[in-house]
């Protein structure tokens, strides 16, 4: 595991996930309906990393707390960043339903299961890859060569996700925040925490949108709260509040901002946590 940054031995790298159809199933909810995150979360995303390079996936010593999934033991400590492709970020959604005919969910009759899915998904994912790291590695290589040892899939094994070798990209990048360029992030960001009523330091969130620069014709912001990862007490997710909008963002929020990675030649930030 890298324990600190390694600008030396680092790459980031990018590539589009494509499906279909995606469930990213609310755990909270399933009283007559699933429903969906947006975007996908970071233990999902994990896990189709996981298949890119034949780690394991869930078992039963999961469910009963005994033993985390093996993509996430391996690859927990690499940094991600989430674009979805989708005008102002937001997927197309419809209700299936459907009849489970497996026979321990019918023991008190028929099982009617309707489930929010979202309409072709597109995800474009960076990485923040580390070549010391044989995971890292053997993903790098991977995702370039449009190779996957197991299917990956977007939170229902009938839901196959793909991505073409075209959309594999290697980009330059500082972390200096500095530039002058835009000040604009491109992928989903974390909400910093609002200030308290107790609290008398400058809230940087407050500050978020640089008035100075006209507003894109089609400006949005939108906001999700999403898996982050597993509670290491009740192995239920951990939550993180994300952003993501196409606003020109102040100087003072993008330094108060963590995680933040430039790569000039695109001229825009992301975050990768």
């Amino acid at each position: 595991m890298v324990k600190s940054f390694d600008m030396e031995n680092s790459k980031i790298i990018s590539f589009t996930l494509n499906s279909s159809f995606a469930l990213w199933k609310k755990p909270d909810i399933n009283e007559g309906i699933y429903l969906t995150y947006n975007s996908i979360p970071k233990p999902a995303l994990l896990g189709i990393l996981g298949a890119i390079i034949g780690l394991g996936g869930h078992t039963q010593a999961f469910y009963s707390k005994a033993k985390l999934p093996e993509f996430y033991t391996c690859l927990n400590d690499i940094k991600c960043g989430i674009v979805p492709v989708a005008p102002n970020g937001i997927f197309p959604k419809t209700v299936i339903t459907y009849s489970n005919t497996v026979g321990y969910a019918n023991k008190d009759g028929n099982l009617i299961v309707s489930e929010q899915t979202l309409l072709k998904p597109q995800y474009k994912i960076y990485l923040l890859i580390n070549d010391v790291n044989a995971h890292h590695k053997e993903l790098y290589d991977n995702i370039r060569s449009g190779r996957s040892i197991f299917i990956p899939y977007m939170g229902k094994n009938d839901f196959n996700a793909w991505w073409l070798k075209e959309s594999f990209a290697e980009h330059p990048f500082t972390v200096d925040k500095k530039s002058k360029g835009r000040k604009s992030i491109s992928t989903l960001f974390i909400k910093p925490a609002s200030r308290t009523v107790r609290d008398d330091k400058i809230d940087p969130f407050a500050t978020i949108i640089d008035f100075s620069s006209p507003l894109a014709e089609e400006s949005y912001m939108s906001f999700e709260q999403l898996p982050v990862g597993y509670d290491d007490v009740t192995y239920n997710y951990a939550y993180e509040d994300f952003v993501f909008t196409n606003h020109l963002l102040s100087e003072d929020f993008i330094a108060a901002t963590p995680d933040l990675y430039y790569l000039p030649e695109e001229d825009f930030y992301i975050q990768l946590n």
